[in-house]
């Protein structure tokens, strides 16, 4: 049997002085709760920064019952690179839809316009988003206000939407869009 050094001694020492100062700490709070709570975080605001966010999708024909999926691109149209932290992992959170049904009518009032902010589920997984000039992201949202339309409708329907960014740190608006939900 090999006896421990001097340095090995110190350092298994120090080890379990560490857990039983943690294990206290870690076991304080139930284990469900540990895991569904993602500390509430605050970012700044971006500076000189120059971004468009456009919808390249060339369908927009929906049927009603089944949730429609669009893919917009955030583009850096500045001189310079910036870097987003507030960027999250599973992309479609990082865009809410604005949607609005048009019946014909020649404006379209603020009332009138309905907001499906993403919803966020467990733990939020951010990553830092780096962008170079004229590089760009793609995020692929769905549309889940179209899942919501009953499959049964008699004619088709018209929306107009745009998208803009569900973030702290910068915003940016898409242009507006039309799209057709069909029986």
């Amino acid at each position: 049997m090999k006896i421990p050094s001097p340095i090995q001694f110190v350092f298994c020492a120090f080890c379990l002085m560490l857990l039983s100062a943690v294990a206290p700490i870690i076991h304080a709070a139930p284990k469900d709760e540990q895991m569904d709570k993602t500390p509430e975080l605050k970012f700044p605001k971006l500076k000189n920064y120059e971004v468009k966010l456009e919808c390249l999708s060339s369908e927009k024909e929906f049927p009603a019952g089944k949730a429609g999926m669009l893919r917009f691109a955030l583009r850096n149209c500045g001189a310079n690179s910036f870097m987003c932290y507030e960027w999250k992992m599973d992309e479609q959170l990082n865009i809410a839809i604005n949607y609005c049904e048009w019946k014909g009518q020649t404006n379209l009032k603020d009332a009138d316009w309905k907001k499906e902010i993403p919803e966020r589920k467990g733990n939020l997984r951010l990553m830092p988003l780096e962008l170079a000039p004229n590089n760009r992201v793609l995020i692929d949202k769905k549309l889940d206000f179209i899942e919501k339309i009953p499959g049964s409708i008699k004619e088709p329907l018209t929306f107009y939407i745009y998208a803009e960014l569900n973030l702290e740190s910068m915003s940016a608006k898409s242009s507006m869009i039309k799209i057709t939900v069909i029986p």
